[in-house]
């Protein structure tokens, strides 16, 4: 299944929804000219214009997939607010992939004062976020504008 939701209003309290099948093997989201055209019509018609701004929070992509899904859904979009009487230039569109399998681990080294018992090792606090400029000790990619959000308090373990 795949589903796209978009706010309606400034304020991100009232949406419309687009829910439709495919394939199990897509990473792109084949039906989404359809599901954005909907959405953009249903923004349009609750606010008399079409969107100036599309940030779309994408989840369920491979790295080696991120410049096919870009490339695939930027145009997409653009084709739907063509759709919806626009121009493709109308619209900026951001792009937010967000990826929670990974294997980083993220911890704080606390120093104890017993340098003979060594140091602890503790989870971040939620809410923490590390990013890095590009260098040989950044753990962020060098083309990519990549960020680590550690969201919630681990329960056991990192």
């Amino acid at each position: 299944m795949a589903a796209v939701v978009g706010s309606l209003d400034g304020c991100a309290g009232q949406y419309a929804t687009h829910m439709s099948a495919q394939d199990k093997k897509d990473d792109v989201s084949l039906c989404l000219k359809d599901a954005m055209t909907g959405l953009i019509k249903a923004f349009k018609d609750r606010n008399h214009v079409t969107p100036k701004n599309i940030i779309v929070f994408r989840g369920g992509v491979s790295e080696g997939q991120y410049q096919n899904v870009l490339n695939f859904e930027t145009e997409a979009i653009r084709e739907s607010v063509v759709a919806n009487g626009g121009e493709k230039t109308d619209v900026k569109i951001s792009f937010i992939i967000c990826s929670k399998r990974h294997s980083t681990r993220l911890v704080f080294d606390q120093a104890r004062p017993d340098a003979a018992i060594g140091n602890d090792y503790v989870n971040l606090c939620s809410g923490v976020c590390v990013d890095a400029t590009t260098g040989a000790d950044s753990i962020v990619s060098h083309s990519l504008h990549e960020f680590y959000l550690n969201s919630h308090a681990a329960i056991q373990g990192t």
